[in-house]
């Protein structure tokens, strides 16, 4: 598992994309590293490889119930943050969400503002690293700099543009993961599923290839490994500045 640099990787785990792409939306403007997954066994394969400093994962998974994954991720991880987020109003399941090691329970609905709030006061109190609204997250690969916050892509010569949602979203997932094969499904996700269909990953790739390649002559960065996925072809390297 690597550890994470910089702002706290947060994952956000809940089958509803409207809840996740809230949730996402909102710990980003606060300058943490946010992340959806939408099933258990998607999330899991990733938080293997990654170090979340926290997640916040709802109790109604499809697969897995969440207060079975509760001990499970404190097992594989006993530094991790946990906040159960639940539309189950019973007292019980909160109790016994943090019997079994949560850190926090919010109910749903929720507000966005207390969200941010309890977040910060638990990787306070659990001692993980909380990223102030005043700085930034840059990625730099291949010569080229991409701001996580405002989308920006800047090439060598100092020109930059900005990136589409979708655009953003899948050059996000390759900088997270760079020289592994992603598959279009995973990339959908990532995406956030505007559309169903794997051709709308092909389109939105093909674009961003096609900006990221705009003033570089040499090998595609990222690369299509047929009946597989995309791979990002060039190392990244992440850097924290203060705006």
């Amino acid at each position: 598992m690597t550890k994470s640099t910089g702002p706290a990787l947060i994952g956000i785990l809940d089958d509803e994309e409207a809840v996740t792409s809230l949730i996402v939306k909102t710990l980003q403007n606060y300058g943490f590293d946010a992340r959806s997954y939408h099933d258990p066994s998607t999330f899991l394969v990733e938080f293997e490889t990654l170090k979340h400093d926290l997640v916040i994962l709802d109790l109604g998974l499809p697969e897995l119930d969440g207060l079975t994954l509760v001990p499970q991720l404190r097992k594989m991880s006993p530094d991790l943050a946990i906040i159960i987020l639940s539309g189950r109003s019973a007292d019980a399941d909160r109790i016994v969400g943090l019997e079994l090691g949560a850190d926090d329970y919010i109910g749903k609905p929720f507000n966005p503002r207390e969200l941010v709030a309890r977040t910060k006061s638990v990787l306070r109190r659990t001692n993980r690293p909380v990223m102030q609204k005043s700085q930034r997250r840059i990625a730099l690969f291949g010569g080229l700099k991409y701001d996580i916050r405002t989308f920006g892509l800047t090439y060598d010569g100092g020109e930059e543009i900005m990136l589409g949602t979708a655009e953003a979203r899948l050059l996000e997932a390759f900088l997270m993961a760079p020289n592994r094969i992603l598959t279009r499904d995973y990339l959908l996700d990532a995406a956030g599923r505007e559309n169903s269909l794997d051709r709308a990953v092909d389109v939105n790739v093909s674009r961003l290839r096609k900006h990221l390649q705009e003033q570089s002559s040499g090998p595609p960065i990222i690369r299509t490994v047929y009946g597989a996925g995309y791979m990002l072809t060039k190392p990244v390297q992440w850097q924290d500045t203060t705006e």
